[in-house]
């Protein structure tokens, strides 16, 4: 999905709103803004690149909200909910923050670009689960080149 979304940010236009400021005022970057717990309900996430799984609501709708980084870097969060019966309160509540979003054909429902953060939409009518994945491609550039630096020197090594 991220080869897709880098794509369609090529050549869409910048959405208005509050996407490039992070989530929940947490700005994507250094890591350091959720070192501790982000929200009250939150577990440590446990595999590499997730920092915390947490339980919040979005408007009324429940939600869980992982937290995504890795080296010293926030780079966004994947956004679940369960059920349905949720997919279109969720859906307006984003809207209502950050516009109408694109159509962003048969993979993705809705999609939001501000700046270098992009935001899909997704719900699967067959599980019923809706996901929202928020990521900043600038964040998530750094990552990839600190771990290609790291594989090559690790390459060095080797050889």
């Amino acid at each position: 999905m991220t080869l897709i979304a880098f794509a369609l940010s090529l050549i869409l236009p910048a959405q208005a709103g509050k996407l490039a400021d992070g989530f929940r005022g947490l700005p994507f970057g250094d890591a350091s803004v959720v070192a501790d717990k982000p929200l009250d309900d939150c577990q440590p996430g446990g595999l590499d690149g997730l920092l915390w799984v947490c339980t919040s609501t979005i408007g009324s709708t429940p939600v869980s909200v992982s937290y995504m980084g890795s080296d010293g870097l926030f780079s966004g969060v994947y956004i679940t909910a369960e059920g349905s019966q949720h997919r279109a309160p969720l859906l307006a509540v984003l809207q209502g923050a950050w516009g109408d979003g694109l159509d962003g054909g048969h993979r993705i429902d809705r999609l939001w670009r501000d700046g270098s953060v992009l935001a899909t939409y997704k719900h699967n009518k067959y599980s019923g689960q809706t996901t929202v994945v928020l990521f900043d491609q600038k964040v998530s550039e750094k990552q990839k080149k600190m771990a290609a630096a790291r594989a090559q020197e690790a390459a060095q090594g080797d050889l």
